[in-house]
């Protein structure tokens, strides 16, 4: 509300009380119906009164326009780019940059942006992303999408579905164009909240793919138990010549946070128990500055090129990665249960890092890094133990970490994936006894 507006309807208001009490007090006189100071208060009350009706008014609309003004405003279809005469399209929730996961990978696997069309279902990193191309699709919107192609031909489709809007996206490109679809799982969001994927809709997704892919192991068989259809483990790789495949010796004591936690809850249980030196690179959310243990504990180094990023997680001791505790508590549980984070692979196959998994054993991550050796899991409230007993056998997580770099480095993941979706299944099982 406008602090003149309020500051007048509170003059008017103790006018009106004031002038109330002297008319009161003034009754009490004989004859007081013929005093003019009572006929002049009455008539300045009179104004007094209709003043409030209209300031009420005027304040009852500005706290309406406030409240208009607070509620997100809806986005609107949009485009930029050119056309291409016959091009990929790769269709995912957000932007594709190096400010979160998703965006890191596919930039990676398709780094000449001029070759593809890229559609997203909402902007969350300032609308920066890849692609000849760029169409912004939001829910409601996907009868648009054929228009918005501009002439484009669409070959081939790889989706990552995080809501339901993508899938809508990608069966409105699918639909029209028979155009062959791979679908890449990296997020379990199956429900039917806002964000989320009801299963029929995901059923119709798989139905229509040639290709079907899931980022681990857990999730592939998940989708299979769910919707009859097999899923191949795909994970998030790295460039083969980043691959570190002897181990390293830290000249740091410190460990090493990277990248996007996925939830605030979990955040704030990093927050309540840190106790030990930690430096993050790669952050990108604002609300780490909320937590005052982070202030005290956490050393910020923000987005780094890859080539410094990758020299300075190499000098750290350990590597922590934050996941759901699968109870009360954990707002992600079926994405922490499911998903595997690229930033687990990254951290193992550049640098060799022990990792400490903090969260649920049950989690992706946490069933990783046991499965393959890697580190130790455990509950928030532990850390500080969990480092000192993942230093003790260092050596040996490392070695393990170097063994496996190979398996997660390779510069052909571009290929192997579409010709994969030509044959309708992995062009080879490089990574399906994982």
């Amino acid at each position: 509300m406008n602090s003149t507006t309020q500051a007048r309807l509170d003059d008017v208001k103790a006018a009106l009380r004031y002038i109330d009490a002297a008319l009161a007090e003034g009754r009490k006189s004989p004859l007081w119906f013929l005093r003019l100071t009572i006929w002049r208060m009455r008539r300045e009350r009179d104004a007094l009164r209709v003043e409030r009706a209209q300031l009420e008014a005027t304040r009852l609309r500005e706290k309406e326009e406030k409240r208009k003004s607070r509620e997100p405003v809806k986005p609107e279809p949009f485009s930029e780019g050119t056309t291409l005469g016959e091009a990929d399209v790769i269709v995912t929730a957000a932007e594709i940059n190096n400010r979160h996961g998703t965006g890191v990978l596919l930039q990676r696997l398709f780094p000449e942006a001029s070759k593809f069309i890229h559609v997203r279902s909402m902007d969350l990193y300032g609308g920066e992303s890849s692609g000849a191309l760029k169409l912004r699709v939001p829910p409601s919107f996907a009868d648009r999408l054929p228009e918005m192609l501009q002439g484009s031909k669409v070959r081939r489709i790889l989706s990552v579905p995080y809501s339901a809007s993508d899938v809508e996206n990608t069966l409105a490109l699918k639909k029209p164009s028979s155009a062959p679809l791979c679908v890449w799982l990296m997020d379990h969001h199956l429900g039917e909240g806002e964000h989320q994927i009801p299963p029929a809709m995901m059923r119709e997704l798989l139905d229509a793919a040639e290709l079907r892919l899931g980022i681990s192991p857990e999730f592939c068989t998940l989708y299979e138990q769910l919707f009859g259809h097999k899923v191949y483990f795909a994970p998030p790789v790295v460039e083969a010549g980043l691959a570190q495949t002897s181990p390293l010796t830290p000249t740091r004591e410190d460990g090493v946070l990277l990248g996007n936690l996925w939830s605030q809850k979990w955040l704030e249980m990093l927050a309540q128990n840190l106790s030990v030196p930690v430096t993050s690179y790669g952050h990108n959310s604002p609300q780490w500055v909320k937590h005052e243990a982070l202030a005290t504990h956490v050393t910020m180094r923000g987005f780094l090129p890859e080539v410094e990023l990758v020299t300075c997680l190499r000098q750290h001791a350990y590597a922590i990665v934050a996941t759901g505790t699968l109870d009360e508590r954990d707002d992600l549980p079926d994405i922490a249960r499911y998903s595997l984070p690229s930033r687990t692979l990254y951290l193992s196959a550049v640098a060799n890092l022990p990792i400490v998994v903090l969260g649920h054993e049950c989690s992706g991550v946490a069933r990783f890094v046991t499965r393959h050796g890697l580190g130790v899991v455990a509950p928030y409230e532990r850390v500080n133990e969990a480092v000192n007993e993942l230093m003790s056998n260092a050596a040996t997580y490392r070695a393990n970490a170097a063994a496996l770099a190979p398996k997660w480095a390779c510069d052909d993941m571009r290929e192997w994936l579409w010709k994969s979706l030509e044959l309708g299944r992995p062009t080879d099982d490089r990574w399906q006894s994982m």
